[in-house]
């Protein structure tokens, strides 16, 4: 019996394995399931990659429309009725002795179709104004923003690099604003605030206004907010971090650009475009005007305007690694002579917004106007 249960054991043991076929066919299943997940997992990496360079291009455009939106909507509050203020600034590329305009578009400013947009107001927190000049006006050439005593714990609010614009509501000729450099810090104790007297051209002419009645008393006087927004895509200048590559919506708050002290506002941003519309036009469709250059919104009464619209352009951050024909550059404003269309597609991904901004202080002067 010893020797049959030996033998039997012995023919059994090859059965105990796998033979090559079965070990062939057990690894072609094993790489045929990985390389299905495999592709799954790509296909979804690719996606999310997708979604979210789309998600960032769509974040981008809403920042940057909020941002300039909101100083748009405030351009013109405490300028004058004319939507200018004389001193101590001035629009892009205006001459010192020029006024600073409330509204000033810069169409194709780069060379490129892209627009830039200048806007100044008064800041609107009534905490830091402080009423001037009470009692004796003073000359034009004063040095010294006197505030009322009600004002004087407000005035070191106010220091050097500051601008301060002055708003005169009721010069019977219509209402008037002044822009000064401040020199020094505010003084509590006597409520002046030190200026650089205005020498300009265009301060002289309204100041004296043909009457010789000089600065008027109890002017409501805050900090000049003057900004511009404009897109860097140069990296030739050594200025901002924009580049044909990765433009960039940039905030300057000097009165040139670009400028080393401007702020990046939103990556991805190519193209803004800006479009008018005047009162008593049709702002839904053809009443639009785009030839700023003939324009010229610094010298054109700032009463008849109604409506900004501003048109952007955002892109994603690369392009899409699997599909160059994703989307191309398209002309925002095909009114205006300038024509930003691209003719193919690049592999960027883009979205564009567009929106109308009441001129709210440009409708205010012209309502006043119309009642007295």
């Amino acid at each position: 019996m010893q020797p049959e249960h030996a033998r039997g054991e012995r023919r059994g043991a090859p059965g105990a394995g796998f033979t090559l076929v079965e070990l062939l066919i057990a690894l072609f299943v094993t790489s045929l399931v990985a390389l299905l997940v495999m592709t799954v997992f790509t296909a979804q990496a690719e996606s999310y990659r997708q979604q979210e360079d789309v998600a960032r291009a769509q974040q981008n455009i809403r920042l940057a429309m909020e941002i300039v939106t909101r100083d748009v909507g405030m351009a013109g509050f405490g300028l004058s009725a004319e939507g200018q203020a004389w001193g101590a600034s001035s629009s892009y590329g205006a001459a010192e002795d020029q006024p600073l305009a409330a509204l000033y578009v810069r169409q194709n400013w780069s060379g490129d179709g892209t627009d830039a947009v200048q806007i100044a107001y008064m800041d609107p927190d009534n905490d830091s104004w402080v009423i001037a000049f009470p009692g004796v006006p003073p000359s034009c050439d004063t040095a010294v923003v006197q505030a009322d005593e009600d004002d004087f714990e407000t005035v070191p609010r106010f220091s050097a690099e500051d601008r301060l614009i002055c708003y005169d509501p009721g010069f019977r000729a219509g209402a008037r604003a002044f822009v000064w450099d401040v020199s020094g810090t505010g003084d509590p104790g006597t409520g002046q605030i030190p200026v650089t007297a205005n020498s300009q051209a265009d301060f002289t002419a309204r100041c004296n206004d043909g009457t010789g009645q000089g600065l008027s008393r109890e002017m409501t006087c805050g900090a000049l907010v003057g900004v511009a927004y404009y897109i860097d895509s140069d990296d030739s200048d050594g200025i901002g971090p924009g580049s044909a590559a990765q433009p960039v919506l940039m905030l300057s708050f000097e009165s040139t650009w670009p400028h080393a002290d401007d702020i990046p506002i939103a990556l991805g941003i190519e193209d803004m475009q800006f479009e008018l519309c005047r009162v008593g036009n049709d702002c839904r469709s053809t009443g639009y005007e785009t030839d700023f250059d003939a324009l010229d919104t610094r010298s054109t009464d700032f009463s008849t305007l109604q409506v900004l619209g501003v048109r952007m352009m955002s892109r994603s951050l690369r392009t899409d690694v699997k599909r160059s024909a994703v989307s191309r550059r398209v002309d925002l404003s095909p009114s205006d002579p300038y024509n930003t269309e691209a003719a193919d597609p690049d592999g960027y991904h883009r979205r564009v917004a567009s929106t109308d901004v009441l001129l709210r202080n440009a409708q205010a002067a012209w309502q006043t106007s119309q009642v007295y």
